[in-house]
């Protein structure tokens, strides 16, 4: 049953109109409308109502749903058909307005929106670049689409509009270079011969073409460039701090440039990578030349100024030294003397025996001493007499056999040759007599010809098939030294030299052992030969 006649208001908020409504135009027109349609007495029963307050609901749809409750109504309740008729006609010449304006071109005027508060959606992926555009950047604020190649973070990061007076490429540090006349717009390029730290703007954020238009970051992230260091020769690392490079246009550092270059800390290294990867956190300071500070005052320094602080100006202010409070003048006092002035000769008073520097060359065999006999100034004289004490000294110097002394204040000592019955000193002959005195050695086994050592004294002859023939010492270097000689094989062993005597002694040959197993024999250097004085064949029948 059909309750009395009341009217409804259409109530679409802002926020429900912008879910389908893509410009603030469109939401102004249909506040319009939806403000004529107000003014319209619909007539509805308890069964209708009209269901447009949420943001799901589209204008067709709340259209839609208007006309079928009002087909209802008016099934249900015959006394109302009229009314409903008349609102079923307005809907539908709504309808139609509504298609108008949905289509309809946007109109550019100068609109604004208040409200409340808008929220961005903070889960969705980034959108596709469009310059405009402002978006969540998944991090912690908002991104703006400056450039198609350039994205802002609001509140982390500032850029500088410039127009190229020279090529600059992405990630190349940008200087001063006037601006586009009353257009407002800055001129930059890239940083070359720096004196004034306070001309840099920061490192462009892309690639801009001579005489084309770009950002300059001053501050914040600039991503997609080469980080290694590689393109100016060194070799980069994520905190690496980046400075002003003189040596490169548009060039970075990580060694701190040395004075007088300027001192401009540009950004530290976040990523260090190849281009696409690499990233770098910008933020320009500059440090002031000293001329450059607040209260400093030195328009035209000079060679050799200091600062020199004016208590009236309540500055700093060069000036040359001698307005510093150095020393202008050196004064001497007695017995040293000074030229004056800012460079004074200093010297000893003429008085005081030199006028020269007493550490200078003298007269040789001369000392600085007191006058001969008396006292006074001491000057650089001969010694005499007199100038040395009487004191004990070496007059003569005795010595004990076997050293002998001259005697006298210079004397010559020496030592007499040892001889039979007498100490002193051994003659080369009488060395070479004690040093190859007979010495301990261990037998030695030959088993091909050989050399007799200075060191060997037993030797056994071991060599098998032929006559084994030893080289034996000079006899002369060795007078009285004692060979041992033993076959271990029937050979015969011979001298290489006609130097020993047979056991019967006679002229000096070759033979030492005959070819038989188990002969031994002794041999004994007189100085001039080697005399054997044993031999013993290994089958002597010992008869008592």
């Amino acid at each position: 049953m059909a309750t009395a006649p009341t009217s409804r208001r259409l109530n679409l908020t802002r926020d429900q109109l912008a879910q389908f409504l893509t410009d603030q135009q469109q939401i102004r027109q249909f506040e319009l409308l939806f403000s004529a349609v107000d003014q319209l007495q619909v007539i509805v029963g308890t069964d209708f109502e009209y269901q447009a307050d949420t943001a799901a609901a589209t204008a067709n749809e709340a259209l839609a749903q208007l006309s079928a409750l009002a087909q209802d109504t008016a099934v249900e309740d015959a006394v109302l058909n009229a009314k409903v008729q008349q609102a079923l006609d307005a809907i539908s010449q709504l309808a139609r307005t509504l298609e108008l304006i949905a289509t309809a071109p946007a109109i550019e005027n100068n609109n604004s929106v208040v409200t409340d508060y808008i929220d961005f959606n903070t889960t969705t992926p980034s959108p596709a670049v469009k310059v405009g555009r402002m978006h969540w950047n998944g991090g912690y604020t908002l991104n703006l689409e400056m450039t198609p190649n350039v994205n802002q973070a609001i509140g982390e990061s500032q850029y500088y509009y410039i127009k190229a007076s020279a090529a600059i490429a992405k990630g190349e540090l940008v200087m001063f270079d006037g601006s586009v006349g009353a257009s407002g717009v800055l001129k930059g390029k890239p940083s070359t011969g720096v004196t004034n730290g306070q001309l840099i703007m920061g490192v462009a954020a892309e690639a801009i073409a001579n005489n084309g238009f770009g950002l300059v970051s001053s501050f914040g992230l600039v991503r997609g460039f080469n980080t290694t260091g590689t393109p100016y020769g060194e070799v980069w690392a994520d905190g690496d701090i980046l400075y002003y490079n003189p040596s490169f246009a548009g060039g970075l550092t990580k060694n701190l440039p040395v004075a007088p270059t300027p001192h401009i800390v540009v950004a530290a290294v976040v990523n260090a990578a190849t281009a696409g990867s690499g990233s770098i956190f910008v933020r320009v300071q500059a440090e002031p030349l000293v001329s450059q500070l607040s209260d400093v005052y030195a328009p035209t320094p000079a060679n050799g100024d200091v600062l020199v602080y004016d208590a009236v100006q309540l500055r700093w202010e060069n000036a040359p030294v001698s307005t510093a409070g150095a020393v202008t003048s050196v004064t001497g006092t007695a017995p040293v003397v000074s030229s004056g002035g800012s460079t004074p000769a200093i010297s000893l008073a003429s008085g005081y025996g030199d006028t020269q520097n007493p550490y200078a060359a003298k007269t040789a065999n001369y000392v600085l001493a007191a006058p001969n006999g008396s006292s006074g100034l001491p000057t650089f004289r001969a010694l005499v007499a007199a100038d040395i004490p009487a004191l004990s000294y070496v007059s003569s110097i005795g010595v004990t056999a076997p050293i002998t002394s001259t005697g006298g204040l210079t004397p010559t000592i020496g030592i007499t040759q040892s001889g039979t019955a007498s100490n002193g000193y051994l003659s080369s002959t009488d060395w070479n007599t004690f040093n190859n005195k007979q010495s301990v050695s261990a037998p030695v086994t030959k088993t091909s010809d050989f050399t007799v050592a200075a060191t060997e004294l037993w030797l056994i002859n071991n060599k098998s098939g032929s006559t084994c023939t030893a080289t034996l010492p000079a006899a002369s270097s060795y007078s009285g030294r004692v060979l041992h000689f033993q076959n271990y094989q029937a050979q015969t062993l011979v001298s290489a030299s006609s130097n020993v005597v047979p056991l019967a002694g006679g002229a000096a040959g070759t033979s030492i052992l005959l070819a038989s197993s188990g002969d031994s024999a002794t041999l004994v250097s007189d100085g001039t030969n080697w005399l054997m004085t044993q031999y013993v064949p290994n089958n002597i029948l010992l008869l008592e």
